[in-house]
């Protein structure tokens, strides 16, 4: 026996089949796309390790002059030394063999500052500088301030009276660069004046000093 619906009950099935037919289409595509992105997809990105890159300076400026001093004993690198305050002067030596060189134009810190860093100096105080070499020459209290060089004309090369203050420096530069490293060091020692004028003797000109050391004065 045949059972025949009525039109409405068959369109209301049709819809029915069609629905279905619809999901299992749907399901049936996306767990087939979740099996694919599982074997084929990107693969996921490292995850960071937490350590810090830092970049690489280099190895670090090695000191180039010690200080010592009453109050204890210090080591500065050429950049720390070019960072300190600075005097600007005129500088120039007159040879054993009577030879005049300068002046010049030099840049340094003043001795008597650089002093400072160590406890200073003082009346009675003697200041040993000390080149790459060995050599070394004492001064006193006196001339860090200026006082007690004997000074000559720059032309004629014969002993005349400063007619400038006096200012004992250790200098980094000659002419707005740094120093002939090869003849001169990196710093040397020079007795300088505001203006070109006076030379002094060439044993106060230390070259590629290393050390400066200030013994105590009388009022220490």
């Amino acid at each position: 026996m045949r059972i025949r619906q009525s039109r409405p009950a068959v369109a209301a099935a049709a819809v029915a089949v069609v629905m279905l037919t619809l999901m299992m289409t749907l399901l049936s595509a996306c767990g087939g796309e979740g099996d694919a992105g599982d074997g084929q997809g990107a693969a996921p990105a490292s995850s960071p390790t937490g350590t810090i890159a830092t970049p690489d300076t280099g190895p670090a400026e090695a000191p180039l002059l010690s200080l010592s001093g009453p109050e204890g004993a210090a080591e500065l690198t050429y950049s720390e030394i070019t960072e300190l305050p600075s005097f600007t002067g005129w500088a120039g030596i007159k040879t054993q063999a009577a030879k005049l060189i300068g002046p010049d134009e030099y840049t340094g810190v003043k001795l008597i500052e650089l002093a400072e860093l160590v406890g200073g100096a003082s009346s009675g105080s003697t200041v040993t500088v000390t080149a790459a070499d060995g050599y070394a020459v004492d001064l006193s209290y006196e001339q860090l301030q200026g006082d007690g060089f004997v000074t000559y004309d720059a032309q004629t090369g014969e002993e005349a009276a400063a007619t400038q203050a006096l200012t004992p420096i250790l200098a980094y530069e000659r002419g707005g660069g740094p120093l002939d490293a090869e003849r001169d060091g990196r710093v040397m020692i020079q007795v300088a004046q505001a203006k070109p004028g006076q030379l002094v003797d060439a044993r106060w000109a230390a070259s590629a000093v290393v050390s400066i050391e200030i013994a105590p004065g009388t009022s220490q």
